[in-house]
């Protein structure tokens, strides 16, 4: 993660590297649909081959493709997806009716790291 801090009136740039920043990456590219970003189309996960399908196994495969394309990874220790298909599945998670809820743990050079989306 790059971030802008101020010193001695300059602006710098400073690299944050550690296990919080990773995690943000590894949100931030998993949240990401694919051509959403204008400064590079390519980037983001291709979520929308999977949209309508009832399909955990594709899922699963975009999930650790885009985590293996992160440097810090070690390995995929799991992923697990739970599609949201009615409505008690929909109140326990929260999340609308359609969508996926996806959990993953990673080692990474920091250490494990869990997280969801």
């Amino acid at each position: 993660m790059v971030t802008l801090a101020l010193a001695n009136g300059d602006l710098q740039l400073t690299k944050i590297s550690n296990a919080t920043a990773l995690k943000q990456r590894i949100q931030n590219r998993l949240a990401l649909f694919v051509g959403e970003w204008f400064l590079d189309s390519a980037a983001g996960v291709d979520w929308f081959s999977v949209l309508g399908k009832s399909n955990v196994a594709a899922i699963d495969a975009l999930v650790r493709k885009e985590l293996a394309r992160e440097e810090n990874i070690v390995s995929i220790n799991s992923v697990s997806v739970v599609l949201v298909n009615d409505v008690k599945t929909s109140s326990e998670l929260s999340l609308p009716i359609g969508t996926a809820h996806v959990n993953y743990e990673v080692l990474t050079v920091y250490g494990v790291l869990r997280g969801a989306v």
